[in-house]
């Protein structure tokens, strides 16, 4: 907040001066110091604006502010004859009474430059509009007049110092009430107070009574900070945020890239954060692929940046962590983001209405949402959030949301028996000790007690694993040839499981024990039959753990008991 003196609040520059992103904004126009601009024509419509021939009175007051511009400071003013070759545009109209303005996306607010840092200053849709009456007593409200009015010499000046005010915006001054950029003197541009004199607030008196032409010698002062005096090189060519890591842009952090080839370095671990691709759909004409958001989920980012929260990266290579260096993959599709320190399959989510197609590995997904946003389940398909950000999601075993995880198996137990369906019972109370080898034929094995260890050679073997068995019956599977089937069949009873990342142990009713070796070797069938023509459903390894409430079961270290049991294949 700027001291008051006697009433009297007095500015200090950086109440008037723009956000170091807004200023480097205005290095990028087509010449670096140069500003052109274009003079709308009679009936030129920009934005739903006209624009109205300007009165003679208009094109001398506007050569009197370029004129005082160019002999002042370092940075050149002109006029061009075709828009094609301007930075921006000025557009006189009719709108009775009112004053100017300058119409884009880049005032002194940060996250506005932000937003733009992959377009120059002259892409951009700067419109610097002018009233034609401006300070005329007249209603605001009221149409403009059908024909020209005389203006007074006093509304001719006013006009001129509002003209000059627009310019000092796009020159780079705001008003001393901008809030944006984190310095401001006064809270509101009129009823705050009275301020030292400034064409950038309301205070347009000087001491020996007169008004401001164009700008306050304060104002001048700030402008030369930006541009320099005339003939010398404007300090804002030296602004630099491609080197800089820290300014504050709606609480994050932008760094730019200086070389294709930087690497950004981050004192903590790769795990301990997650690393999105930056997405801004008013961008998204241009390549902008290359911006990456990173977010700490320890809130607390460290290394160069020592800040907490997110931050933006731009056009950098790679990330160097203390324990991996991540390589930056800009061709990636902008809703799938990668987390290469847990697996390749795992991806983070944006809702943005897009479908992610899992893979036949283990796959999670991060999602940017809580437990609370809608979804839904079915045949493998998962629809997650609402509206028009509803995000598809095919084969995918696992959602990590904020506030928890959600499990999602292409396959559910049931709490009760098919009734259409028999109950398989042993025809048998004794089993027999011993293995049982086969051929090396494709075969349908049944375990049904005549042996201990029932192993398969070189075809592709079915093992039928149910009630068959008699009770309290342990049995052992071995095959490491051929591509082998695991069958399941419906109404068998899941008493409990256990799994390793590379075996299980089926545990079904009465003591039924199925030791499986190998079991990341073989597919598993649920509720199929090959001796009456029953389908069932086809699950990997992974898909047949998780029925049982086994995450990433490929990955596990030991034994882990399934978290979901004495339930029946259905």
């Amino acid at each position: 907040m700027a001291e008051n003196h006697d009433d009297i609040i007095q500015l200090e520059y950086q109440h008037i001066l723009f956000g170091d992103l807004a200023l480097w904004n205005r290095t990028t126009t087509r010449e670096p110091g140069e500003l052109k601009y274009y003079l709308a024509k009679e009936g030129e419509i920009f934005k739903e604006v006209t624009a109205i021939t300007p009165f003679d009175w208009h094109q001398e007051a506007i050569t009197r502010v370029v004129n005082a511009i160019n002999d002042r400071l370092g940075v050149t003013i002109s006029e061009v004859e075709s828009i094609d070759e301007a930075d921006f545009h000025i557009i006189i109209e009719d709108s009775f009474g009112k004053g100017g303005s300058i119409n884009g996306p880049i005032g002194s607010d940060n996250r506005e430059a932000y937003n733009q840092l992959t377009k120059n200053f002259y892409e951009l849709d700067v419109q610097f509009r002018m009233n034609a009456y401006a300070g005329a007593p007249q209603d605001y409200n009221a149409p403009g007049p059908a024909d020209p009015i005389e203006m007074t010499d006093e509304y001719k000046a006013s006009w001129e110092r509002t003209f000059a005010h627009e310019f000092g915006h796009l020159l780079g001054l705001e008003h001393p009430s901008g809030l944006t950029d984190g310095d401001y003197a006064v809270t509101q541009i009129a009823g705050a107070g009275e301020t030292s004199i400034s064409n950038m607030g309301i205070n347009h008196q000087l001491e020996d009574g007169s008004l401001l032409v164009h700008f306050a010698e304060f104002d001048w002062e700030a402008l030369e900070l930006i541009w320099g005096k005339n003939g010398e090189t404007p300090p804002i060519l030296k602004l630099d945020p491609l080197s800089r890591q820290g300014d504050s842009v709606m609480g994050q952090l932008v760094s730019i890239a200086e070389t294709s080839d930087e690497t950004f370095k981050i004192d903590g671990n790769r795990d301990d954060y997650r690393i999105e691709n930056y997405y801004d759909e008013s961008l998204q004409q241009t390549n902008q692929s290359n911006f990456l958001k990173i977010v700490s989920l320890t809130d607390d980012l460290g290394g160069d940046i020592g800040a907490s929260g997110d931050f933006a990266l731009i056009g950098y290579s790679a990330i160097e962590f203390n324990d991996t260096t991540y390589e930056t993959n800009f061709n990636e599709e902008l809703s799938l983001l990668s987390y290469p320190q847990l697996d390749e399959t795992r991806v983070f989510l944006i809702p943005n209405g897009r479908t992610i197609q899992g893979t036949e590995s283990f796959d999670t997904i991060s999602y940017l949402g809580s437990t609370k946003d809608s979804y839904s389940y079915s045949s493998g398909i998962i629809t997650v959030g609402t509206g028009d950000f509803t995000d598809t999601l095919k084969d995918v075993e696992k959602i990590s949301f904020k506030d928890g995880d959600v499990l999602i198996s292409k396959y559910s137990l049931s709490e009760t028996p098919d009734s259409t369906k028999n109950i398989l019972a042993a025809h048998s109370e004794t089993s027999l000790s011993g293995t049982l080898n086969f051929n090396s034929g494709d075969n349908i094995i049944i375990l049904d007690g005549q042996g201990k260890n029932y192993r398969g050679l070189s075809g592709d073997d079915n093992y039928f694993v149910s009630q068959l068995l008699p009770k309290s019956t342990k049995v052992s599977i071995t095959d490491t040839e051929g591509t082998n089937t695991i069958q399941i069949p419906t109404n068998t009873y899941i008493d409990k499981t256990l799994f390793t990342k590379n075996a299980a142990r089926l545990t079904l009713q009465d003591g039924r024990e199925i030791t499986i070796n190998s079991a990341d070797k073989f597919s598993y069938n649920v509720g199929g039959n090959k001796t009456d023509g029953t389908a069932g459903m086809d699950l990997t390894f992974q898909e047949f753990a998780l029925v049982f409430g086994i995450s990433d079961v490929l990955n596990s270290s030991g034994a882990q008991t399934g978290t979901i049991s004495d339930l029946y294949i259905i």
